[in-house]
């Protein structure tokens, strides 16, 4: 995979991103040089870690559900933990709540 290098060390946190959109974001910030922090409420975001991680990147997985605080801090503490810093965090997840 070739890497552009225009997020080259940059740490970025992205929400939603065991699948779609937010897996396409966070493969993609990966291959422009990026650290990526993958988080979703599944166990399949650390196939997208994984996926990183095979293609030269570095990437954490953090399971995480977006409507628990304590949970969305923890992510948080586990990337700086991992990486010192937070450059950019995009917020994918989804939350629906049916209103019948």
């Amino acid at each position: 995979m070739e890497q552009l290098h225009r997020f080259k060390d940059k740490v970025i946190v992205v929400t939603g991103a065991s699948r779609g959109i937010g897996r396409g974001i966070a493969l993609r910030f990966a291959r422009e040089g990026a650290h990526v922090v993958v988080s979703a409420n599944e166990p399949a975001v650390t196939d997208v870690a994984a996926e990183i991680q095979n293609r030269g990147g570095k990437s954490l997985s953090v399971i995480c559900d977006v409507t628990d605080k304590k949970a969305v801090e923890e992510l948080y503490q586990q990337t700086l933990s991992t990486f010192g810093t937070v450059d950019i965090s995009i917020q994918n997840a989804g939350v629906i709540t049916p209103a019948f």
